[in-house]
């Protein structure tokens, strides 16, 4: 019996949400993390485009032994994923599955889903609320520069409090008491967002329920009991921001990081 490998796929830093969550819970498993940080965001781009990058990143983290690949973007688990899971001889799962859960187990009188533009655009999460709760009002909200604000290391700055305000203020016609974090970037920019809103709406991040789902799919694995977690970091374009989201996060060992030549992938 060994330790897994999971490899965590993220068009950027978001994905470090749910790496946390899952180190968090599975200290002792082996990580490796794929950010695109050249090619993000992908909420902009076009879904060929977003599945061909998508495509790119799960192949490297498989071919670094893989036991479990997690897509951690949201855009590309909405996009991507339904195309490429099947390509795969190990477990890939994304975040959807998990928002959907965690929205409508929260929401009362209405969920909120922030997300990329291409996330919104596609309405998984929508159709997928609407399904399981056809009585809980759903709107999606598209928040663009979200992402770029995290990626620029600037989420606890007054521009994120600026971006919060620009997106979330068009929503006063709308009641709702939960808000979805519909993209792995935007937990980090969580505390702008819990600023901004009443104190009754909740602030949900799937991120510890993808973590958990990660645990059971591989329970039949032996955990290491070692004291540091066994993380490589692996990105397409090594920018200090990367590395100081990263610390900013708890990440000890960001200066061990591997720059991937997209030409190559």
């Amino acid at each position: 019996m060994r330790s897994p490998r999971i490899g965590v796929f993220d068009s950027g830093v978001g994905g470090l949400t749910v790496l946390s969550k899952l180190v968090e819970l599975m200290p002792g498993a082996e990580y490796h993390y794929f950010g695109d940080t050249a090619r993000v965001p992908y909420g902009g781009r076009a879904s060929e485009t977003i599945i061909g990058y998508s495509r790119q990143g799960l192949n490297y983290l498989a071919s670094m032994g893989a036991d479990l690949l997690v897509v951690a973007c949201n855009t590309s688990s909405a996009i991507a994923l339904p195309t490429l899971k099947g390509m795969f001889d190990i477990p890939v799962i994304g975040v959807v599955e998990d928002g959907v859960g965690v929205a409508i187990s929260h929401a009362r009188r209405g969920v909120l889903v922030l997300g990329t533009r291409a996330t919104v655009k596609s309405g998984v999460y929508q159709h997928a609320i609407a399904v399981q709760r056809p009585d809980l009002p759903v709107r999606g909200v598209a928040c663009p520069l979200f992402v770029p604000v995290v990626e620029e290391g600037l989420a606890n700055a007054y521009l994120a409090e600026e971006v919060v305000r620009h997106y979330l203020q068009s929503c006063d016609d709308f009641d709702y008491d939960a808000i979805l974090l519909g993209c792995t970037h935007f937990p980090i920019i969580s505390t702008a967002i819990r600023n901004f809103v009443n104190k009754d709406v909740s602030v949900l991040d799937p991120s510890a329920r993808v973590a958990e789902r990660v645990r059971t799919i591989l329970s039949g694995f032996s955990i290491s009991s070692r004291d540091q977690p066994d993380i490589h970091f692996h990105v397409t374009d090594a920018s200090e921001s990367f590395k100081s989201v990263a610390s900013m996060m708890g990440f000890s060992n960001v200066d061990q990081v591997t720059h991937v030549d997209v030409a190559g992938l």
